[in-house]
C-alpha cells in the first residue's frame, strides 16, 4: 500500500487533513474471479475516526491486479490525549493513522459464486 499525506496540522483544537492512498488488490489465482461488493475505507487518527469513503464495487478477474485511489479530506475535532499526541508526532514527523477496509466479497469459480464473505483488513500507516 502507497501512501502520501498531503496536509497535516492542527489549528486550536481542529486537525485539517488530506491522505492520499492508493491500495493494491491483487488476485495471484488462475481460476478464481473476485466481486468486491462492498468496500467502506476507514481512515483513523490516534484511535479518532477521521473519514469514511465507500469505494465502487467491481469484479477482479483472475492472475488480475487491481490499483484503488482513495483520498481522505476533512476536518476533525481532537479530544483528551490526541492534541498532545498530534504535537508530540509533529515534532517527530511520525503520525499514528490508521486505515481499516471493510469489505463484502464473493468468490467466482466457473460458473459458480460463492456466498458472501465480510473480511476486515487493518493498516497501519507510519
Amino acid at each position: 500500500m502507497a501512501s502520501s499525506l498531503n496536509k497535516l496540522m492542527i489549528e486550536e483544537v481542529n486537525l485539517d487533513y488530506k491522505l492520499a492512498l492508493n491500495i493494491t488488490i491483487r488476485n495471484p489465482n488462475k481460476k478464481i474471479g473476485v466481486y468486491y461488493d462492498r468496500i467502506d475505507a476507514r481512515a483513523y487518527y490516534d484511535d479518532q475516526r477521521l473519514k469514511s469513503v465507500p469505494i465502487t464495487p467491481f469484479y477482479q478477474g483472475h492472475k488480475n491486479t487491481t490499483v484503488l485511489n482513495v483520498v481522505f479530506e476533512g476536518r476533525q475535532l481532537l479530544v483528551g490525549e490526541g492534541i498532545q499526541d498530534f504535537t508530540q508526532e509533529r515534532t517527530s514527523g511520525i503520525y499514528s493513522i490508521d486505515v481499516k477496509l471493510y469489505l463484502r466479497i464473493r468468490f467466482k469459480l466457473g460458473k459458480v459464486k460463492s456466498p458472501r464473505f465480510r473480511p476486515r483488513i487493518e493498516c497501519e500507516l507510519k
